[in-house]
């Protein structure tokens, strides 16, 4: 699998960040978005990535959720 899809719930209609690091803490991706309310989703391509663990961060509304996500291929 060459993408990957990340999903997420916004309580409103806002901009977020969405950002990709490494385990080390540095920022090797970060996009704002336009989240809408409901279910929104972010499509990760493996291919911009080596092999690894990596952390990927979504922020809005002042809250800040961080998930680990592993890249194998």
């Amino acid at each position: 699998v060459d993408n990957s899809r990340i999903q997420f719930i916004s309580g409103k209609t806002q901009s977020a960040t969405f950002t990709i690091m490494n385990v080390l803490g540095k920022t090797l991706l970060s996009n704002t978005i336009a989240a809408r309310k409901g279910v929104n989703e972010v499509f990760v391509s493996a291919t911009d990535f080596p092999n690894g663990i990596y952390l990927y961060s979504i922020t809005a509304d002042g809250k800040t959720s961080t998930k680990r996500m592993i890249i194998r291929k």
